[in-house]
């Protein structure tokens, strides 16, 4: 009886493992990268490279940011924050000569991994990667000088 319980728990275990997702590799990491909405609207990326929690946040607050903008036109409103997800307002840290973008993936802990990044050398961020749907999906964006994840920020957002 207790081989049986034993085989079992093995078997259950076995198919658990091998359902589990590898880290994302550097060409996962790229792609996703590639569809952060860095000073471009929303509508303009792949919103698949997005988890199903997060693209529905974001598709509500750049609705709310084109609301805005349309009630008040040539004001900067309290969507701002959608626009800057790595690059400041001035020249783009990735059109540089020389420039360079490293990833970092972590440990994959529950179908979520955390990916590092370093633009430069100097500017740390960080992507929050979901494997969903068989595929790794960017979960939340993290920029250290916001204080605040792109997710928690966009919830703020829209409640207030």
């Amino acid at each position: 009886m207790h081989r049986i319980l034993a085989l079992v728990i093995v078997a259950l275990l076995s198919a658990f493992c091998s359902n589990a997702p590898e880290a994302p590799s550097q060409e996962c990491c790229e792609q996703a990268f590639s569809q952060i909405p860095d000073h471009k609207h929303f509508s303009k990326v792949d919103k698949n490279a997005f988890s199903a929690e997060f693209r529905e946040l974001l598709e509500k607050a750049y609705a709310a940011a084109d609301k805005e903008e349309q009630e008040n036109p040539g004001e900067i409103g309290d969507y701002e924050f959608l626009s800057y997800w790595y690059d400041g307002n001035g020249d783009s840290l990735l059109e540089s000569e020389g420039s360079s973008i490293v990833f970092e993936p972590g440990e994959v802990k529950d179908g979520r991994v955390r990916v590092d990044i370093c633009i430069n050398t100097e500017h740390k961020f960080a992507m929050l990667l979901l494997y969903e749907d068989k595929a790794w999906r960017i979960d939340d964006w993290i920029d250290p000088a916001f204080g605040k994840s792109m997710k928690t920020m966009t919830k703020d957002y829209l409640a207030r």
